[in-house]
């Protein structure tokens, strides 16, 4: 395995503050509990310095409740899993 170490002679001083500060972000927002997708959002739209923000935090989280309220309509209109059965028995 090839390692990289981030030093002034490798990389920017500006780089390494930037990813750092990214990672900070990363690790507030899972501590939140958003996951995934939801936590790089709240990443891409934090302003603050090392945390994302409680207002970030609640347009996440209603995103995630939108999304999830969304997923349950589309399971409602899909037909039941008896007649999922026949319909897969009638193309054998």
């Amino acid at each position: 395995m090839l390692f990289t170490i981030m030093s002034s002679e490798t990389c920017d001083l500006a780089l390494m503050r930037r990813y750092s500060r990214t990672a900070w972000r990363l690790v507030d927002a899972y501590h939140r509990g958003l996951g995934g997708v939801l936590a790089n959002y709240a990443v891409r739209k934090s302003k603050s310095h090392r945390c994302v923000t409680d207002a970030l935090d609640r347009e996440v989280n209603q995103l995630a409740v939108e999304r999830k309220a969304e997923k349950k309509r589309r399971l409602a209109r899909l037909p039941t899993t008896a007649h999922r059965l026949c319909w897969l028995r009638s193309l054998t």
